[in-house]
Formats: structure tokens, sequence, C-alpha cells
């Protein structure tokens, strides 16, 4: 994650952590999920799907 996104994130007070596609698909592997993760805008949008 970029400085940028991180700035942003911090001044749009979000209540939501951000988080990498890798991380999501390991905690998801830990509880038994598949996931699917695609990328679009520069990196900047995660798509993902489980199941």
């Amino acid at each position: 994650m970029s400085q940028i996104e991180r700035a942003v994130h911090r001044l749009d007070r979000s209540p939501f952590r951000l988080i990498d596609p890798d991380e999501l698909v390991d905690v998801c592997r830990q509880y038994g999920l598949a996931v699917q993760t695609r990328t679009r805008l520069a990196g900047q949008v995660m798509q993902f799907s489980s199941r």
C-alpha cells in the first residue's frame, strides 16, 4: 500500500482497515475458504470472490 493510499484513508476517517490481496487470501485459507482476488485501477481497487 502506498503512502498516498494511507494518507487518503486517514483523511477520509474511514472506519475500515485497508488490506493487501495476499493478506486476504492468507486469512481466508486459515478458515478453509477458497478465494480469488483481482486488482484494478492500477492496484487501487480489489475485487474478490470466495467459496
